[in-house]
């Protein structure tokens, strides 16, 4: 039987490894890591709070005429920051700004381990949004982090 090594162009390139090195992620600021999955609930000490959802992928197969196969792998990750009906909205988008910050070192550092996430660079888009929770509202970070394996 052929292991995952067998089947993959790069055996560090798995979902296992693309997803929970990025759940993992340190990230300055945080109060709580859930890591994967949106948590069934979420309090004020909890934030700012941060986990992982929805990998996807796509994904080419080498052809005859000489392409390479690529495989890109992404996930959306979520940093809630406070609940949008407490304090004051400037608060709310100072705090979401720097948590911005923080998530920008976190995945530009250059220690970070991509080789064990993904054969290349990662690549993000980031905004500042809002969650749902169990019924409640948070302003938010939003990022979908792309990877190449």
């Amino acid at each position: 039987m052929l292991g995952l090594g067998a089947l993959t162009p790069n055996p560090l390139a798995t979902f296992t490894n693309f997803v929970g090195g990025l759940a993992d992620l340190h990230i300055e600021g945080l109060s709580r890591n859930f890591g994967w999955g949106q948590p069934d609930s979420l309090d004020v000490p909890a934030l700012p709070a941060m986990w992982v959802t929805l990998p996807e992928s796509d994904a080419q197969l080498m052809t005859f005429e000489g392409g390479a196969a690529t495989h890109v792998m992404r996930l959306h990750m979520w940093i809630a920051v406070a609940p949008v009906a407490q304090g004051v909205q400037e608060t709310r988008f100072r705090a979401a700004v720097l948590m911005m910050d923080y998530l920008f070192h976190a995945l530009a550092h250059e220690d970070l381990p991509t080789d064990e996430i993904s054969i290349s660079k990662l690549t993000w888009t980031m905004r500042m949004t809002e969650v749902t929770v169990a019924g409640a509202v948070f302003t938010a970070v939003h990022a979908l982090i792309t990877g190449r394996g």
